[in-house]
């Protein structure tokens, strides 16, 4: 709460603060490796997993900030299921709305909006292996491949299994071009 209640006060509500709020869990389990499950529990997991709540769909291997500053008073969640964001300040809701579930770290995410508004990253205890933000310009000089991917949301109140397109990000060269960045 000390290190969110820090950010703020240096950001101002002139500013704004964004975390990722990745929520893994909510992803088709065809896809888990780590680890898998058996092929007949697939559709028993779809069909009884949670919807997605941006109030109360707990974060996932993002740490402790992240997971308390999604809920503190003002902070907005994007719709997105597997790979949503908070933001808290000025710019919360540009950065947070029309979050699309195909291409989730592509044109119509929250680390696009961020890019367009000129935003800076702050890594507290993790590398650059951990910079979501770089899967938007692995999208942009490349592409990427593209995988089937699926998540129970609610669609006017109503929970209902939903497949969607997104990239296969590959994060494994971000450490070298996390370096590479620092020293130009």
């Amino acid at each position: 709460v000390a290190v969110i209640q820090a950010l703020m006060e240096v950001t101002t509500s002139e500013g704004t603060l964004v975390m990722p709020e990745h929520s893994g869990d909510l992803s088709d389990p065809a896809n888990w490796h780590h680890p898998p499950v058996p092929e007949n529990w697939w559709s028993i997991i779809r069909e009884s997993m949670p919807a997605y709540h941006p109030a109360y769909t707990p974060s996932r291997g993002m740490g402790t900030i992240p997971d308390v500053f999604r809920t503190m008073p003002g902070v907005i969640r994007s719709d997105h299921p597997e790979v949503s964001f908070a933001a808290w300040g000025k710019q919360a809701s540009f950065i947070t709305s029309g979050h699309s579930l195909n291409y989730s770290l592509g044109e119509n995410s929250p680390v696009a909006r961020i890019y367009d508004l000129d935003g800076k990253v702050l890594l507290l205890g993790v590398g650059f292996a951990n910079n979501t933000s770089f899967h938007l310009s692995e999208v942009r000089a490349r592409g990427s491949s593209i995988a089937k991917q699926g998540a129970p949301i609610n669609i006017n109140g109503v929970r209902k299994w939903v497949e969607y397109p997104d990239s296969i990000y590959d994060s494994e060269l971000f450490d070298k071009v996390g370096e590479e960045f620092c020293n130009t």
